[in-house]
């Protein structure tokens, strides 16, 4: 390399600047020199960068293993609960929960948790076998519709724990398996004429309607109804409608099934359909020889080693409304469940004089009314006190110091009464005119009658 007069910009002669001319001469020659021993430390650089990848997969699939063959979901999930409800607080719901204890189990397992089984299973038996957890809910899932007073209580744990069933309405209720019947058997009034609740669920009853029918035969009285469609999970909902089952084992309830069966669809001639069954059939249910050949259906080759089958079912939406209004009436009628609820005497005659005496006040009340012009005497109250009340903006926002829950609409309310209350004289005022209105009627009456009334 040919340079006169080099240039350094540091005392040691160690920086040399030189022409961009010569760099360039120099870097292209450097490269051609060294491209083999560059193309050689590049590839040192990949093959340490993949080894290091391989040793990070290996480390992690140990790991892995580790937790795995180490930690079941179940035992992840009992490990964590406590933490879990702690940090979601009192009042939780099980799908909240669920939420908090995914990610925390992922120190313990890599298996993936579920909600079902987190909430049908696993929730049940640490409550069960551990501890319960207290403000712990579930969703509301179906519906308790009355009969007679138009009240639905949806059946969530809360709102059925809060239940307490009314007196001498009703001593029937009637599960319906599928919400999508409540629209079509409305006009039958069914309730109404039959005294009897009905629930429309949503398939397989949720633990809160299970111990809400557990509450009602209580009552020795109540008779228990169950309406299902004629397939695998219809028979299956009716059997753990009152059976124990893994969640709840000590439940028992029994339940009167009206249908719909195998056998009756096909004594109604009802539309039928296909469909492929891929598990076993559960092993409680006790089926008859129609539905035992309807359920087992003909095998089918999947290609995958495991056959599937095809099977025959019927749901409730086969009946027109009018055939499945008189469906659930002929069950009714099969098991004497059509008479009306009269209460005994002595319940009786105690409704009867608190609707005598309801009777009797509504008629002081308009003779009352007739007699005493209730607006003239309020307009009149007003007339002699117009600065009776004194409601203004620093006034209400004054009562947000002490309760700040309240509206401005609830805060005017209570200062309006507050007011009233303070005023003197107010009580002998409205005596006087209610007492000179009266009189005032009494007189015209005894002037038109000829006698004093």
């Amino acid at each position: 390399m040919i340079c006169p007069a080099p240039q350094f910009v540091d005392k040691g002669k160690v920086a040399l600047a030189v022409p961009s001319t010569v760099a360039q001469a120099a870097a292209k020659a450097l490269a051609g020199a060294t491209s083999t021993l560059r193309r050689e430390a590049e590839q040192r650089r990949k093959d340490a960068r993949r080894a290091q990848r391989a040793r990070q997969r290996a480390w992690d699939e140990a790991d892995r293993d580790h937790r795995e063959n180490r930690w079941t979901i179940k035992e992840a999930v009992f490990a964590v609960l406590s933490q879990a409800k702690a940090a979601a607080g009192h009042q939780v719901a099980a799908r909240t929960l669920y939420y908090k204890v995914r990610p925390l189990i992922q120190q313990f397992t890599d298996k993936e948790l579920g909600y079902a089984y987190f909430s049908q299973e696993l929730l049940p038996e640490y409550e069960r076998t551990v501890a319960p957890l207290p403000g712990l809910y579930y969703e509301a899932r179906g519906a308790l519709h009355h009969p007679h007073d138009d009240q639905i209580i949806r059946l969530g744990s809360r709102e059925v724990a809060a239940y307490i069933p009314p007196s001498w309405q009703f001593d029937k209720v009637l599960y319906i398996e599928k919400e999508g019947l409540e629209a079509q058997l409305a006009p039958y009034r069914l309730g109404q004429r039959y005294d009897m609740a009905i629930i429309y669920g949503k398939g397989f009853a949720v633990t809160a309607c299970r111990e809400l029918l557990a509450l009602f035969e209580i009552r020795e009285e109540m008779k228990i109804f169950v309406l299902h469609d004629a397939d695998i999970n219809g028979y299956d909902i009716a059997r753990t409608l009152g059976e124990a089952t893994r969640r709840m084992p000590n439940h028992n309830v029994d339940v009167i099934d009206l249908g719909l069966t195998v056998p009756q669809a096909i004594e109604y001639e009802l539309e039928t359909e296909e469909f492929t069954r891929r598990k076993a059939l559960p092993a409680e249910l006790e089926l008859d020889d129609d539905a035992l050949e309807w359920f087992t259906g003909e095998p089918i080759d999947t290609g995958y080693g495991k056959p599937h089958y095809e099977c025959t079912r019927c749901e409730l939406n086969a009946f027109s409304a009018d055939e499945l209004a008189e469906f659930i009436e002929a069950g009714l009628q099969r098991h004497g469940a059509t008479e009306k609820v009269v209460p005994p005497a002595d319940v009786l005659a105690e409704h009867v004089q608190e609707v005598r005496d309801d009777a009797l006040t509504d008629l002081v009340n308009t003779e009352l009314a007739r007699l005493v012009d209730i607006d003239e005497v309020v307009r009149q109250l007003i007339a002699d006190r117009p600065d009776l009340v004194d409601v203004d903006e620093a006034r209400i926002r004054d009562t947000f110091t002490d309760n700040p829950t309240l509206s401005w609409r609830s805060s005017a309310g209570q200062l309006v009464a507050e007011d009233i209350e303070a005023a003197d004289g107010l009580t002998e005022s409205v005596r006087q005119q209610v007492a000179e209105q009266l009189a005032a009627s009494m007189n015209d009456d005894e002037g038109e009658t000829g006698e004093r009334p």
